[in-house]
């Protein structure tokens, strides 16, 4: 997996926060993103795309998507307007769950997620090897 060839896909309610995500992943070198504001297109996305990586806001979480999210198993980085709450706990130790970030997002913040889910899957593929 190529840090700059991950298809990566914003799931966000609002369409600006898919924009300025968008933008500062653009600004980093990544081309291949794909934003969605609701459920129903995130997991036609996730079935159509697959992406190597979804970039989620904890509103959109409900029942139906979290079954899909779980047995895609693809990487996910959950965004949150608030902050620690109890809810993001058991988010984080979900097995696909690579962390979370705060909006607004921090684009150095978002680099080093991005660049610690290449090298965690680029350890994986050696590990495999072995």
């Amino acid at each position: 997996m190529e840090a700059k060839n991950l298809q990566i896909l914003i799931a966000n309610s609002s369409l600006a926060s898919n924009l300025r995500i968008k933008i500062q992943l653009e600004k980093l070198g990544y081309t291949s993103i794909t934003t969605t504001d609701n459920v129903f297109r995130l997991r036609y996305f996730i079935n159509k795309i697959k992406p190597n990586l979804i970039i989620m806001d904890t509103e959109l979480l409900n029942s139906s998507i979290d079954n899909c999210l779980y047995e895609s198993e693809i990487p996910i980085l959950f965004i949150t307007f608030y902050g620690i709450e109890e809810r993001l706990f058991d988010l984080v130790n979900r097995k696909h769950t690579i962390g979370y970030l705060e909006k607004p997002i921090d684009i150095f913040s978002l680099y080093s997620c991005i660049q610690w889910i290449v090298k965690s899957y680029q350890n994986s593929k050696l590990q495999e090897k072995k």
